[in-house]
C-alpha cells in the first residue's frame, strides 16, 4: 500500500513510518495539514493516518476537506492522543474508519490496518 502519515511530532511521525516500512508498504510523511493535502494532491494514497491535534488545522478538518474531493477513497485512520469517547465518536462521525489512541505500538496499528474496510466499501 501507499500510506502517507501525518504527525506534527517527528518522533512519532518516523517511528510509524519505519513500521509501515518495515511491513513492505511505501510510506510518505507530513508535518502539517497543509503538507498533507498538498501531497495528497500530487499522489493519492491507499490510506492516511492523521493525526488529530495538528499546529495548521485539525484532523477533523483536514478528513472534511478531503471528503468534500469526491474522487478521494483513501482509508482514514486517527492516530491520537485524543481518546475520550466523544473524540472517538466524533472521529467516526466525521469519516474517519478507525480509530487509535497514542501511544499504540506495531502491533496495534496493524491491527488498525486489518479493521479498515475494503476499498469498495469507502
Amino acid at each position: 500500500m501507499n500510506i502517507l502519515v501525518v504527525d506534527d511530532e517527528p518522533a512519532m511521525r518516523r517511528l510509524e513510518a519505519r513500521w509501515i516500512e518495515g511491513a513492505g508498504h511505501r510510506c510518505r510523511q507530513a508535518a502539517s495539514a497543509a503538507e498533507a493535502l498538498e501531497l495528497l494532491e500530487a499522489e493519492p494514497a491507499d490510506l492516511v493516518v492523521l493525526d488529530i491535534g495538528l499546529p495548521d488545522m485539525d484532523g477533523y478538518e483536514v478528513v472534511r476537506v478531503l471528503k468534500e474531493d469526491k474522487k478521494f477513497s483513501s482509508g482514514l485512520i486517527a492516530l491520537t492522543g485524543y481518546a475520550q469517547p466523544e473524540d472517538k465518536e466524533r472521529a467516526y462521525k466525521v469519516g474517519f474508519h478507525v480509530h487509535c489512541t497514542k501511544p499504540v505500538g506495531l502491533k496495534e496499528l496493524e491491527a488498525a490496518f486489518q479493521k479498515l474496510p475494503s476499498a469498495s466499501a469507502r
